[in-house]
């Protein structure tokens, strides 16, 4: 019986360790420097009983992912097919490419979102955006003459609500540069793309070189308890000097974005749920003190380092009762401390990374029994607020 149940536990600790490394891998995840004021703002933000947070407060999480975002289409492919499509009696022809987004995109600045950065997705769990550029071209048949060229600057971003399943999804579009027949007549038409959602739209835009445009889209989730969402903008260009149009440009989703109903009762609302949480906590000032000492010392001592950016693998919640209390027990269960002392251990014990899995990595420290509490309240504080489900991942930032 017992080596059944050490194999078991052998087999979830692995389990667990395999997970946490797999999501540091494809997450990218990277640490954004941010001043004690910051910190402070982000901690009264997860610390507050589920907020609707913003892009602005979102950004003040320090961690993101970042992803390469280029635009689709070939105008070189066109060229090859100049004449196929003069023997269907094709005069002109237009298409799309990627182009390289300026560093002073006004369609960036449209947006007012710090996450934006030209040429890349950026999202924290609670907001994104992505800055893409789009060459568009006007080509004569069969000659390749090309007749008239722009340049589209395109931005688009999301700050999704965790007590909502309805958010805005803004988007901006400029004709940054445009020459020949594309200065006159060019029109784009956006739609989004929604999986498991629906959304507003299709928005059509008549484009004048210089000028930047603005909408916001409604994006609204369906699905079951829990619901996994995806936006995709799709952009149309056209012009009246083309005979043939270019393909629409399908751009990637922002997402994916999770919806549930679970994390907190009778509430709905939605995260980015594969950019791991952030839960902060304080040596001083905040009534945790000997909490924050023993997750300093479990970070920096620890075989794992579980919970330590940049050092280890995030935490992964437990919602299962079995598991908290068999951490706790494996943890705690041979002391005996008396009031107004108690047991603290870290890692935590609704953790997959508890005493019972890893019973090397565990830190206890004898603190005051309020410390523990005010620290566990934080904590179920934070859990709602990320809307963190069974095995997501966070991390743990020890605070002055």
């Amino acid at each position: 019986m017992t080596q059944r149940r050490t194999s078991r536990r052998a087999k979830i600790a692995a389990a667990a360790v395999a997970g946490a490394a797999a999501l540091v891998t494809i997450s990218a995840l990277m640490p954004v420097a941010a001043s004690a004021s910051v910190r402070a703002q982000a901690a009264s933000a997860a610390r507050t009983s589920a907020p609707s947070l913003g892009a602005e407060q979102a950004a003040l999480y320090p961690i993101q992912r970042t992803l390469r975002l280029t635009a689709q289409g070939s105008c070189t492919a066109l060229l090859h097919e100049l004449s196929r499509l003069a023997h269907a009696g094709v005069r002109s022809a237009a298409c799309t490419e990627p182009a390289p987004a300026s560093f002073a995109s006004r369609a960036r600045t449209t947006l007012a979102r710090s996450l934006c950065v030209p040429g890349r997705i950026v999202r924290t769990r609670h907001a994104s955006c992505a800055v893409t550029a789009i060459r568009y071209q006007v080509i004569q048949v069969p000659g390749g003459e090309v007749l008239g060229t722009g340049v589209i600057e395109f931005a688009y971003a999301e700050a999704l609500s965790n007590r909502s399943w309805t958010w805005g999804l803004p988007v901006a579009i400029d004709l940054a540069a445009a020459t020949g027949v594309v200065r006159a007549g060019t029109v784009a038409t956006i739609v989004i793309h929604c999986t498991n959602c629906t959304a507003s739209g299709p928005w059509v835009r008549p484009l004048v070189p210089r000028v930047v445009y603005s909408h916001v889209f409604g994006i609204r989730a369906r699905g079951g308890a829990v619901t996994n969402t995806s936006q995709a903008p799709v952009v149309e260009i056209t012009n009246p000097a083309a005979t043939t149009q270019a393909l629409p440009v399908l751009l990637p989703s922002l997402g994916p974005a999770r919806c549930d109903i679970i994390a907190v009762a009778f509430t709905r609302g939605c995260v980015f749920s594969d950019v791991a949480a952030v839960y902060l906590v304080y040596l001083k000032h905040h009534n945790e003190d000997g909490v924050a000492t023993n997750v300093l010392i479990g970070q920096r001592t620890k075989p794992h380092h579980f919970g330590w950016f940049g050092h280890g693998s995030p935490l992964s919640r437990a919602t299962n009762a079995r598991v908290e209390r068999r951490n706790r027990q494996a943890a705690c269960g041979k002391t005996h401390f008396h009031r107004p002392w108690s047991c603290d251990e870290y890692p935590f014990a609704a953790t997959y990374q508890g005493a019972f899995y890893f019973p090397h990595d565990v830190s206890i420290r004898k603190v005051l029994g309020t410390q523990n509490s005010a620290e566990s309240g934080y904590r179920v504080s934070m859990y709602r607020t990320e809307r963190l489900l069974n095995l997501d991942r966070y991390w743990v930032f020890v605070q002055p």
